[in-house]
Formats: structure tokens, sequence, C-alpha cells
């Protein structure tokens, strides 16, 4: 009950809204919209739209669709059914262009009886929004949906009721307001109107009698409230038409409306123009000047004297063809007559037609020969035809002289603006009379006549001075050249050539200072040149000519023209040279410009000054060395530019030497001279260090030798520097232990044997590490000489060949490294490799830190070759964990740690050790006895374990091998590791090293496991 009643209410809301839509449609007769059959999208569109989210009985899409028709004006739909199969309701099945306001129809799986008609149906019906969305009925409310969410059952689009749509652009209207229909006026009129269009009006122009202007635009409420739903505020326009562009008689106006550059519409009206006319000017004789140009005037072509002579615009000039007489004939007309024919101002053949000639011909009486003059303000007039109505034109404003006036409907331009200017009549004929020492004579010449007078130069013994205007309005140009060109005026002329007696005077010349290379005399006629001058020199100037004053004057030269009035005196004039002064600083630096302008006779002024690190600066001199000292007050006494040397004295420096923890040889400090050599130093000595030479800071520092330039700025401190003497270790196994000593290399090392009394006796000596060559190996002393780097040698022991012939079964290891023997898995000989390689290779690689030993973290390291390191032990016994890295760094060089030394780590107290990638082999016993490690981590490019590398370290327990490319492991390398220890390989070569492994020392509990990199 609720759901009927809110659906009422919603109807009688919508009835009103459609009372509203009607009245507004109704009051636009352009429209003419039948509201039983024709409805407007987006009103449907608008309506729809706010009914989305209101509810509605489930299954009443198509009595939805009914009910928005209906409540619009539409009538009650032929059809029973939402979709019928084959059905004429569907007027297109495409998805694109469904007009706003169609019905859409969709298709469903299903049908049953109609509820009108009885027959089967089935479907879906809404009403298409726009943009793929349509509004139906549907799920108990009125919803929103897009046509492709229902495409595969939509079937089309129609009109659901008999009804069709509007059209969705609103149509054009214009209309003109004023002038009526058929009106008149005897002035400028204003014209305006309006103009609507649905999708607006962008412009609005005006064309009277074919001349197109654009309208003023202005809002019209009367139209916007006659015509909602229109664009407001710019419906009105407007454009004043001045008089000068109307016609007499009819005047045709057109508005027409724009939509950008497409033309909307027209509107055409006409309207009568009655020319009224009035006296505007006096009688009397007239220039007519043009507004585009104040020199620019009327003209009869040629001056002709006859009928259809032109009228043309020319320059101005004076003549009697250039004047017009102007007469008032009454009801406002005028006539224009030429003053030096008498002809009037004439339309050709009456013409009514633009661009008809004027012309000059008899008077007649005609209208074509009678002349409004209306004003165009600033003492301007519009000269128009009685006969047409059209103005006097200059065609396109062009004032080239000969351009023919021309009749144009009127446009306001200068071109159709004249001016009439006063004047007089002009005689034909005036007298000129010239007069020279010879007399003179009479012409007669005509106004504007071209008069050229030529004097001589010299006549009867006098000199032309000048013309001079005796009578008559013109200006000569010139009026002292013998040759004038004057223009006759409108009046009689008197034009005299004066001439004058030709005095001589007597010039002398005063060298001022100076020496005149010629006459000191001269005679000069007045009024001629001076001619040839003589000239003058003095040393360190420039003649600058000669002047009528000594300072100052005025200069003559051969073609000034004397014009004395008496004898005269020159003098010479001087300026002095200028010299360019350049500055060497010899050595030094200059503290300003390196050079200066100066001029002869004066000083040479502020000087630049110098500065060099060791020097005192004693002066500018005119040469490098010795030469002419030069100062500010000296005077310039020179020739040319000139260069100036800076010279200088070496300061003196005290050089102290600090023997830097040694010992000097003689004295402590020395004298030294800035430019000059140190020349002999002390020596100094240090034990055990190789004295480097003098260097001037304690570390580092510059070398300072006996031939060293000193390039000082104060007192000097030199430091002796030092090398230490490098000694290595040599490390001997004997038979009742080990010990190490230090030599220096090159030095002679005896070793013996100790004796023992276990049945042992020595067999000979093994090299275990070091490039050294035994005197005789199987001597129980021998010796050799020390390299520059470490040496291990063992005493090799055996069984006394009585012990042995006793069958006694004892163990051999003494100590000796017996795996020197065989390789468990090859069987082949495994001796330590000695380094007894020559380095031939001529790289100029700097070997200067070849088996240096350094320290550097916890570990100790030993060079190797220039790129390689090996570790050699640690830093105290104390150090516990080790980490070995892949590179160490010494003495601005980085190696690569490639090696673990034999014996390396021997008993030492490491829990812990990982070991590089970089690391290829670990020693011989590198480990030896390490009671207390628990934990190695062997690096992925390991080759080699050494024999008893790991031997008795009775702790170690786990042993992680990263490598993959292991190949040898020596004799006992693991004997005495922990029982239970386990020994971890890659997965890969876990076959593999299970073989390698197999009898190196371990127990039989420890285990090979397979190590997965965690």
């Amino acid at each position: 009950m609720k759901l009927k009643e809110k659906q009422k209410k919603q109807i009688g809301i919508l009835s009103v809204v459609w009372v509203c839509c009607f009245f507004i449609m109704l009051a636009l007769p352009q429209i003419n919209v039948s509201a039983a059959t024709e409805l407007d999208p987006d009103t449907i569109v608008n309506y729809v739209n706010s009914r989305v989210g209101t509810a509605y009985p489930n299954g009443y899409c198509l009595k939805f669709v009914e009910e928005c028709y209906q409540n619009l004006g539409g009538k009650r739909p032929y059809q029973c059914c939402a979709y019928k199969s084959g059905s004429t309701y569907i007027k297109s099945t495409s998805r694109d262009n469904i007009p706003n306001g169609a019905t859409v129809y969709f298709g469903a799986c299903g049908g049953g009886p109609c509820r009108t008609c009885g027959s089967q149906y089935y479907g879906h019906v809404g009403i298409y929004v726009g943009n793929g969305y349509f509004v139906h009925a549907t799920g108990g409310k009125v919803q929103k949906s897009t046509i492709s969410s229902w495409s595969n059952k939509y079937r089309g689009w129609g009109y659901c009721g008999n009804f069709s749509l509007k059209s969705s652009v609103k149509p054009f209207h214009i209309n003109i307001d004023s002038p009526k229909a058929g009106a008149s006026t005897t002035s400028g009129i204003t014209a305006e109107g309006w103009a609507i269009y649905g999708n607006g009006v962008t412009n609005i122009t005006c064309n009277i009698n074919g001349n197109t202007y654009n309208c003023s635009r202005k809002s019209r409420p009367d139209v916007a409230n006659a015509y909602p739903g229109y664009p407001t505020g710019n419906e009105g326009f407007s454009y004043y038409i001045p008089e000068y562009l109307m016609h007499p008689g009819t005047n045709q106006l057109t508005f027409t409306a724009y939509n950008g550059n497409t033309v909307l519409g027209s509107s055409t009206r006409t309207f009568q123009y009655n020319m009224t006319a009035s006296k505007t000017l006096s009688d009397g004789l007239y220039t007519i000047v043009s507004a585009v140009n104040n020199n620019s005037v009327f003209d009869i072509e040629w001056a002709s004297m006859v009928d259809e002579g032109n009228l043309v615009i020319s320059n101005r000039n004076g003549g009697n063809n250039q004047k017009f007489d102007v007469t008032y004939l009454g009801n406002g007309y005028y006539k224009i007559e030429a003053h030096h024919s008498k002809k009037a101002l004439d339309v050709y053949n009456a013409s009514t037609e633009r661009l008809a000639n004027v012309q000059q011909c008899g008077y007649h009486g005609g209208m074509n020969q009678k002349w409004i003059l209306r004003s165009a303000g600033d003492g301007y007039y519009y000269i128009i035809s009685a006969n047409n109505g059209m103005y006097m034109d200059l065609p396109n404003a062009d004032i080239s002289p000969g351009n023919s006036i021309w009749m144009n409907w009127g446009n306001g331009s200068p071109a159709e603006k004249w001016k009439f200017e006063s004047t007089t009549e002009k005689r034909e004929e005036y007298n000129f009379t010239y007069i020279n020492c010879d007399g003179s004579r009479t012409y007669v010449c005509g106004p504007g006549s071209t008069i050229r007078i030529r004097a001589d130069q010299i006549k009867n013994g006098k000199r032309f001075k000048k013309f001079q205007v005796k009578s008559g309005n013109v200006k000569i140009d010139n009026e002292y050249s013998t040759s004038i060109t004057v223009t006759m005026p409108e009046s009689d002329l008197i034009i005299e050539a004066v001439y004058e007696t030709i005095p001589t005077y007597k010039v002398t010349f005063n060298s001022n200072g100076g020496t005149v290379s010629g006459t000191s005399t001269k005679t000069v006629t007045s009024g001629e040149k001076y001619g040839t001058l003589p000239t003058a020199t003095k040393s360190g100037y420039t003649f600058d000519g000669w002047y009528t004053s000594g300072s100052g004057g005025t200069r003559i030269t051969e073609n000034t023209t004397v014009s004395l009035t008496g004898n005269q005196t020159l003098y010479a004039h001087w300026t002095a040279k200028t010299y360019t002064i350049t500055f060497n600083a010899n050595g030094g630096n200059l503290s300003g410009n390196s050079y200066i302008t100066v001029k002869t006779g004066s000083r040479y002024g502020t000087l630049p000054t110098a500065a060099k690190s060791g020097y005192t600066f004693d002066g500018w001199y005119t040469s490098g060395s010795g030469g002419t000292r030069i100062t500010e007050n000296t005077t310039v006494s020179l020739t040319g530019n000139q260069t100036l040397y800076a010279h200088w004295t070496a300061k003196t420096y005290t050089v102290t030497f600090n023997a830097n923890g040694g010992n000097l040889s003689d004295n402590s400090y020395i004298t030294v001279k800035t430019g000059s050599r140190y020349g002999t130093l002390p020596t100094a000595t240090r034990n055990s260090y190789t004295f480097d030479g003098w260097y001037t800071s304690e570390n580092g520092g510059t070398k300072i030798t006996e031939n060293t330039t000193v390039s000082l700025t104060g007192n000097q401190t030199l430091y002796a520097h030092w090398t230490a003497v490098k000694k290595y270790g040599v490390t001997i196994y004997n038979g009742t232990g080990n010990k190490t000593e230090m030599y220096p290399a090159g030095t002679s090392v005896r070793v013996k044997a100790d004796s023992l009394e276990n049945g042992m006796e020595f067999s000979k000596w093994v090299v275990l590490s070091g490039n050294i060559k035994l005197e005789n190996e199987s001597d129980i002393e021998t010796s050799f000489t020390m390299p520059e780097r470490s040496v291990v040698i063992q005493a090799v022991y055996e069984k006394s060949q009585a012990d042995t012939d006793a069958g006694t079964d004892t163990d051999t290891d003494t100590g000796t490294d017996t795996d020197a023997g065989k390789d468990a898995d090859t069987g082949k000989t495994d001796t330590p490799e000695a380094d007894t390689e020559q380095d031939d290779e001529d790289d100029e690689e700097d070997e200067s830190d070849l088996w240096t030993e350094f320290i550097s973290g916890k570990i100790r390291y030993e060079v190797m070759d220039g790129k390689e390191a090996a570790v050699v032990g640690l830093k105290t016994k104390q150090v516990t964990k080790v980490k070995i890295p892949s590179t160490v760094s010494y003495d601005g060089r980085i190696y690569k740690v490639t090696e673990i030394s034999d014996y390396a780590f021997k008993k030492s107290s490491v829990t812990e050790v990982v070991i590089a990638d970089s690391v290829k082999e670990i020693g011989t016993s590198a480990f030896l006895g390490c009671k207390k490690l628990v934990k190695v981590t062997i690096g992925a490019n390991t080759t080699k374990i050494g024999t008893k590398a790991f031997k008795d370290c009775s702790e170690l327990k786990t042993i992680i091998v990263r490598s993959k490319k292991l190949k040898r492991i020596g004799k006992n390398a693991f004997s005495g590791i922990r029982k239970n220890a386990q020994i971890k390989v890659p997965a890969a070569q876990y076959k593999k090293y299970k073989k390698l492994f197999k009898g190196k020392g371990q127990g039989k509990k420890v285990v090979l496991k397979k190590y997965s990199g965690k």
C-alpha cells in the first residue's frame, strides 16, 4: 500500500514538471513540438536518472518504462510485451549511436503469457541515458546499468509508445528590432537585433550596402526570458551605421550569425536614407588637400584646358591648375571649378556606378556637377555627388602623382576626407633681373619656372664673392657658389652677383721650439687656398701642423681658404710622442700592469713592483743585467718603445740538519743563497740503517742534494732519512728442537746439526723454504748465503745402521717431515718447493719489497712478489680468532694473499680460523700443535693442504672445505685431530674427496660429510 502511494506521489510531481516543460515549449513557436508525439531527449534522460535508486516492484520493467514516457507526455504504448520475437518495435539492433531517451530491448531465456494480450513473451526493457548506460526497473528498485553488462541479451532499440524524440539541437532564430522595415532616416542610425541558437552564437556581422563589419554584443534579458533553455548573456547585437556608409534612397542591411566559421543564418532589412544638405563653406578660391598627405592636392592632369581633363592627385606646386573656385548654388549644393580652365568638376557621364571618374567639363547645371560638402571633422569635408550620393575617393589612399580621383561609397577613411585651404590667383608672368659687374639684364618668367644662374669666378680683375637677393621671395641655398638654381616666385625677382677686389697677405711660420724645414714666409691671396706649407721637426715630438696661435688657435692646411684681413703668423704645434714601456719581471712576478705608456719630456710616473721568491727587488733597469736604473722621477727621453727589467738580489738562508735518530758527521747547519746550489752537505750515520739522504720533511718531503738549486722563502731544516737494514729469519728444525735467528741479506750463514743419542744420526739438510743453495747438504755443518727472504731448513736424521740391523720397529718421526718422500695419493715424491726460479721477465716491476715481512692487523705477512703475499705467522701468540683476508696493504701497495707458509701458526693459541678464497696453499705443519683450535674454514680456491698441516690439533672438531679445486693433501695432515671430528666437503666433490682424504692421519670416527654451503 505504501509503495503504491509513493508511486502516485512521484507521478503527481512529474506531472507538474511536465506542465512546466510543456509551457516552455509553447513559448517557443519556432520549435513546433507536438507534446503528444515528440519528447525531448534531455528531459527524458534527466527524469529517468532522477528515479535511479528508488523502489519499484520486481518484474515490472515494462511498467516502469511506460510510466516514464506517459509522465513526460507520451501516449500509452501499443505493444504489450517487453520484447517479442520479430517485433516491429525495434528500429535498430546496433549498439552504436543509440539515441538518448530511446527504449532498449533485451531478450531472456523463458517466457509466459502477456499481461495485456495473453501472448507469449520474454525479455527485459529500459531507457537509454547515454555513454553506454540505461536505466531500468529490476531487483525491486530502479537501477542504472551498462549495455555491455547485458550484451549477450541485447536485441536493439526503438520507441515503447506513440512518440518520437525531438532533435537535441535547438533551432536558430535571428531578429532585427531596428531599423523597422521601410523606415526612413536623414542621419546615421544604430541597427539592433537579437539571435538565439541552441549550440551558441559566437559572433554577428552587419553588412550595409556590401560592406561588412563586426557587431557589438550585449545581453538581452527579454530574449533570455522568452527563450529558456538557450545560452544566455549575449543574445543581443548592435552596430552604428554612420551616414557616410548609407546610400541616398534604399539601403540594404543584413545581419549574419556565426558559430565559429559556420554560418547559422541571417536576416535582411531595407530602409530609406534621405540625404540632406546645407551651406557649410564660404565661396572662394581654394587648394583642396588630401587627409592622407598634406602635400597631396587636387590637380587637373597636365593642366588641361579642355573638357574631360582628369581630376588627379598631385604634389602641391601652387599652380592655377591646383586651385579651384568653390561657389554655393543653394539647397546645399556647390559648384567646384578649376581656376585655370574655368571648367566645373563633373562625374563622368553622370554615372551612378562605383569607381566612376571625376573630370572637368563646361558647366551645364546637371546634378553630376553639383556637390554636397559635409563636415568630416578636424577641418576636413566629404565631397558628395548630388547625382549618386557617392564620395570623392583617393583610390587605395595612393598619393602617387597622377592617381585619378573616383567616386566610391562612403567609408569614413582619410582617402575620402578633404581640406579646403584658401589661396589667391597666380599671375602668368613676372620680371626676373640679374645684376653683375657688367651691368644688369631683365627676363620675363612664369611662376614656378626654374632659373639657373652661373657667375664667373674672376671677372674684370675682381673675384666672385656671393649671390644676393635684392628683391623677391626666394632663398638661395648656397649663395657663395658660382652656380645656383632658383624657382621663379609669384612676384618680380632681382638677384645680384657680388664681386670684390682680390687682396694678398704675408704669412710667417714660427717653428715654436722646432726647426722649419722650408721657407719661413709665404704670400697668400684672399679667397684662394694657402697651398703648400713648410714642415717642421722637433726631437721626441710629432709635428701636428700650423695653427693661428702658439697654443690653441685654428689649424691651417694647404686646402684652407685664405680669409685674412692682414698679414699672419702661423705657429707649429707639437705632440709629445708616446711610447710603450714593457716590464720584464726577470724571473719574478709583477704586482701591477705589465706595461705603461709615457710621453717624451714627461716623467715615467708610478712604476709597478715585482716579487720573486727568495730575492729582494732592486728596481727597474734598461737591461736584464747591468743597464741604467729607471725610477718614477726619471724624465722620458726615448726614441722608441722600451723594455725595463727587474733586478734582484738573492736572499741568504740558514739550513739546519736534523739527523732524525742518527749522528751527524759534520756541522749541523750551512748558509745558502737563493738561486745557488746547496753545495756540500754533511753525512749522517745510524746503526742498522742505511742513510738515504736529506729531505725537507721528517717523513716524506723532497730530497735535497748538493746540486739542488735553492728556492727558499725562509730558513730551512733538512731531515736525514733512513732505510732499516732488512733482516730475514733463518729457522732451523734440528734434532733437539727448532730456533730462528735473523740475518741481513747477503750474509754467509753457517748451521750445524745437533747430535742425537737415541740411535739417530744426521743424514742431510733439507731446505723447506727459501731460495738458497747449501754448501754441502750432507755435511753436519754447512753454510749458505742469506737471500732476501726467510729461510726454513731441516736436519734430517735416520736410524744408525746398527739399530736398523737389529730389526727394531720404532717410530722414525723425529720432527722431519718424511712426507717429503711420497704423496699419499700419487705416490710421487712431495718435496717442499724451493724458490729457485729466476725472474727473467723484463717488465720493470718494482721488487724492492720482495720477501719483506710486515704486520697487518693480527697477522704477519711476507711479500712473495710484486702482487702476492704469504701468511707467515701471528703478531702475538695470544691471538685466538683469525680471519685471513683476500688482500692486504703494505707500503702503499695491495697484495693478494695466496699462501699460508710452513709452520705459520705452529703451536699458537688460535681457536678458530677462516681462510680467504684467495689462498691456494696451506703449507707444511702450518697449524701443527694448535691444541686450542676448534674450527677451520678452508677457502674456495685452495688446491693443496701440506703435510702435517693440522697435526696434533687435538680439539679440532669442525673442518669446512669450501674449495672444489683441492688436489693434494699431505701425509698426516689431520693426524691427532679430535676423534669425532667432522670434515664437511662440497656435495659435488664428495666421492672424489672421500678418496682424497683417506689415510691422512685422522681417526676412524672422523666422518666426511656433504657440505651444502650452510
